[in-house]
């Protein structure tokens, strides 16, 4: 029996900011912001090895 090669799946580094909050306006109603990755910096993944781009 024979099992196929595993190949990971992986991520080059980088770096994000998020930004979260709430506000209880009333005991009903709450307002919420959230902003992710405010840098614009793009994410990366490789399947094995750098040359194998998984996006």
């Amino acid at each position: 029996m024979t099992f196929p090669k595993i190949i990971t799946r992986f991520v080059d580094a980088y770096m994000r900011i998020d930004l979260a909050s709430k506000y209880k306006v009333t005991d009903s109603m709450e307002v919420k912001f959230e902003a992710v990755n405010m840098g614009g910096e793009e994410e990366y993944y490789y399947w094995g090895e750098e040359l194998q781009l998984s996006q």
